[in-house]
């Protein structure tokens, strides 16, 4: 018996150690992946707003803030977001691509449409997160305001529906219904981890 328990915790340490093992390499691979996005030197907080986030009240107040924001001593620049990267808060849609087959969700299968995250900026977060622009521009003042129809895409985006090619230029509608308005990609910027280290960056 005693024979018995002395194999049995050896067996137990031997499974408690390669458990330990296996968590700290798959720790040391997470912290080598790269996020996107700077890290160091970037303060996020959080701002809860009622009303809808396009009402001319919430723009102008998300405008002022990130203004004044800007004017506080040692801040290089400021930018907001309604879907920070790695907060797992996404809003999530479908694109549609001028100039190809509308989709048709009557008849459309489990699988067949690529999820697209669409979270909405302004004009100087990718400045102010670190995100490159790898394509075309970012946002410039005219693009803040709806009529604009001016959108930026990932390269996950630009690779899974335009291969080989630009996706500047091209124009998206997003929500695939015919509410939905035409808008001109007017920029591509590097992928970011939006929903988490692990996994596949999804089109943006």
């Amino acid at each position: 018996l005693r024979h018995l328990l002395v194999v049995s915790e050896v067996a137990l340490a031997l499974v408690l150690l390669i458990g330990a093992g296996l968590l700290i390499k798959s720790f040391s691979r997470l912290m080598e992946v790269n996020p996107g996005f700077r890290t160091a030197g970037v303060l996020t907080f959080q701002v809860t707003l009622t009303g809808g986030e396009s009402s001319p009240q919430t723009v102008n107040f998300v405008e002022q803030m990130v203004e004044r924001l800007k004017a506080l001593p040692s801040v290089q620049t400021a930018g907001a977001t309604d879907s920070l990267p790695l907060t797992h808060f996404s809003r999530i849609t479908v694109a549609e691509i001028e100039g190809r087959p509308p989709i048709d969700f009557s008849k459309v299968k489990p699988g067949e449409v690529t999820p697209v995250s669409r979270p909405t900026v302004t004009r100087d977060y990718f400045h102010a997160m670190g995100i490159s622009v790898k394509k075309g521009r970012a946002f410039t003042s005219q693009d803040a305001r709806p009529p604009a129809g001016s959108v930026i895409v990932n390269e996950a985006f630009e690779k899974h529906h335009f291969p080989g090619q630009s996706a500047v230029g091209k124009r998206i509608r997003l929500m695939a219904g015919a509410e939905a308005r035409w808008q001109t990609v007017v920029g591509v910027v590097s992928d970011v981890r939006q929903s988490g280290l692990a996994g596949d960056v999804m089109p943006e």
